[in-house]
């Protein structure tokens, strides 16, 4: 399996308010779309290469976990049996999506399934963009170190930005998850579009693939048809994990 990285320099605002007493930390991963284009560097092996996220990319994994996150509370409100739960705890487990610091799954922020965290996509034409917010232990004290050091370092602008790790579906399965178009203005050069992608975490990292993205920290649509009958599942997903 071989790492795949990006690189973009990014300016980070930090604010603080209220918000139901605790802290937060909360950003922005900008995506493409429309006649907006926004591009990471790839490096691999010395190689370079020009990449864009499609403001579609992580639909699927948004609503397929809002999807079977609705069924488990389903089952719990009305009382199923145990093994019909535990199967639909197991399952939304392999869909939940991570907010980490460095792309290291030892330092947890918060995640979907867990509660601490919140992923929105904004399609706007203008912005098309993934919103992000982590709520943080209320006491200082309750705070794991890769927490109190996270948050030192967005406060002190150490922090570059947002960077997205995810599995592109085998081509057999999904066809056209990516492609490779002509650069503007300069067509011997090919840019991967990512046109769809299993989001398994946002990690905040010190040198962000995305110059559009930022993060700050803080006190205190219908499923489309046919997209169930798609055999999107890990199992038939190339395990290819890519860090942005």
């Amino acid at each position: 399996m071989n790492l795949e990285y990006l690189e973009y320099p990014v300016e980070l605002e930090i604010r603080r308010g209220g918000r139901g007493g605790g802290r937060s930390i909360s950003g922005k991963f900008g995506l493409s779309g429309g006649k907006l284009r926004r591009y990471a560097t790839m490096r691999n092996r010395g190689k370079r290469r020009k990449e864009m996220i499609d403001k579609r990319a992580f639909r699927w994994s948004l609503r397929m976990f809002k999807q079977m996150k609705d069924d488990l509370d389903k089952l719990l409100k009305e009382g199923a049996a145990k093994q019909a739960v535990e199967e639909a705890t197991e399952a939304l487990s392999r869909r939940n999506i991570h907010i980490l610091a460095g792309h290291s799954f030892d330092k947890p922020l918060g995640s979907l399934m867990a509660g601490t965290a919140t992923i929105k996509l904004i399609e706007d034409e203008a912005d098309p963009r993934l919103e992000f917010s982590v709520d943080l232990p209320d006491s200082e004290e309750d705070w794991p170190s890769h927490v109190s050091d996270t948050v030192k370092s967005i406060e002190m602008g150490l922090v570059g930005g947002v960077s997205p790790g995810f599995l592109m579906p085998d081509p057999k399965v999904v066809k056209n998850a990516e492609e490779f178009i002509p650069e503007p203005g300069n067509e011997e050069v090919l840019i991967r579009k990512i046109n769809e992608a299993v989001l398994v975490e946002l990690s905040l990292v010190t040198r962000p693939a995305y110059s559009q993205s930022e993060v700050t920290a803080r006190e205190d649509e219908e499923q489309e048809e046919g997209d169930t009958d798609r055999q999107h599942d890990f199992d038939d997903m190339q395990r290819h994990y890519v860090w942005l």
